[in-house]
């Protein structure tokens, strides 16, 4: 096939790319491949396998590709995101490690680190690489986030409050800092800031239907650790109800008021506020 040939193929791959047709995409740049026997169209064949979401040929070409091109960081990144959908964990490290080192400004890789470790529920190393998005970009909210979660895992509730605090005065409106700071002050013990903080986003913010939403939102891939934490909320609320069995008390109604809204039961969380009220006027 003549030079023309091939620069038509190259114009049809990019018409057919740009028009987000993978499948003829895909066929254009194998065919190029095979004629040129170009490492670069190795990457570009990677990727367009990404976009139909075969991520084991996506992972096997970004790996050709980079035998030939050692020192394209960004290969290594789109490498490592291919690992993960694959559950390579670890792989996915060593390449965004790499990624790193070729490119230490490359924000993305830091946080998807960070992002990893928090799957595999090592909370010291995710809050490390977080941070280190927090030095190029001091005001990154991702990274705030991840920060938070992380420290909420390791109950390190203190520290959380702090950088809480300290990121809803750059952020005042933000829903999940908001909720964050609920969480924080529910796990502290501090049951009336919490109250009101979650009454407040419950009227201001109409998107807020419950703190469970909440949860399912920021939790995508989260899902054994979100379970885990709303039982811990269901265990709560049996316990106040046991102990309401043995001695009624008007901390207790509180209590599983406080418990009900945070579980997203609004019904039940009024009608143990106004039992608790009615409890009180008994005193």
């Amino acid at each position: 096939m003549n030079q023309q040939n091939i620069q038509q193929l190259y114009q049809l791959a990019k018409v057919s790319e740009q028009n987000r047709d993978w499948s003829s995409a895909l066929d254009y740049y194998q065919k190029l491949y095979q004629l040129t026997n170009q490492p670069s169209l190795l990457g570009k064949i990677g990727f367009i396998y990404s976009q139909l979401r075969n991520h084991e040929q996506s992972f096997l070409y970004y790996q050709k590709y980079l035998n030939f091109e050692k020192s394209d960081w960004a290969a290594y990144y789109n490498i490592a995101v291919e690992s993960v959908h694959l559950k390579k964990f670890e792989k996915a490290i060593q390449y965004l490690k790499k990624a790193i080192l070729l490119q230490p400004q490359n924000l993305k890789s830091y946080l998807l680190i960070g992002y990893i470790y928090e799957l595999l529920s090592q909370y010291e190393d995710a809050i490390k690489y977080f941070n280190h998005v927090l030095k190029l970009d001091p005001h990154n909210k991702v990274a705030v986030k991840g920060i938070l979660f992380s420290l909420i895992q390791l109950k390190k509730y203190e520290t959380a409050l702090k950088i809480c605090e300290k990121y809803l005065k750059i952020y005042p409106e933000d829903l999940m800092l908001k909720n964050f700071h609920a969480g924080i002050l529910f796990e502290l013990g501090k049951t009336d800031a919490f109250y009101e903080e979650v009454k407040e986003i419950s009227e201001k913010d109409k998107r807020y239907k419950s703190f469970e939403e909440y949860v399912q939102k920021i939790q995508q891939e989260r899902k054994d650790e979100y379970k885990e934490f709303l039982n811990e909320i269901q265990e709560k609320i049996l316990q106040k109800q046991q102990e309401l069995e043995q001695n009624e008390d008007t901390k207790t109604y509180l209590d599983l008021s406080l418990l009900s809204l945070f579980s997203g039961n609004k019904d039940e969380a009024l009608n143990y506020l106004k039992k608790a009220l009615d409890f009180g006027q008994k005193d």
